[in-house]
């Protein structure tokens, strides 16, 4: 059997930081949600220069998930995750994304 590697490693903080995984112990208890809007104006600009140079498929999905990867990079307390009432760093930034093949409501989880 392969040897599993790690995902992250172990953060010792400060003490209040060190107390947040016993408050909050459900997965649900540390959700966040957010909406925002912003303006894509300057970004959609971009995106035409650089479909005139050849760059035939970028998009705005292109231009978010890089943005994401920026921001995580240089705000790396964004990419933790608690195991076990221990806060860890993950070594990678990772970028999980599910599309979904029909607009349809088949398959739609409704609570």
């Amino acid at each position: 059997m392969a040897k599993r590697q790690k995902e992250g490693r172990r953060l010792h903080l400060s003490p209040y930081s060190a107390i947040i995984p016993y408050i909050m112990v459900e997965r649900s208890d540390a959700q966040n949600h957010i909406e925002i809007s912003f303006e894509t104006a300057n970004a959609e600009a971009m995106i035409r220069e650089l479909r005139q140079e050849g760059y035939d498929s970028i998009g705005m999905l292109h231009v978010i998930l890089a943005s994401y990867v920026r921001a995580v990079s240089q705000r790396p307390a964004v990419n933790r995750f608690i195991r076990g009432q221990k806060i860890y760093a993950r070594n990678d930034i990772v970028v999980n994304l599910v599309v979904k093949k029909k607009m349809s409501l088949d398959g739609l989880i409704l609570p």
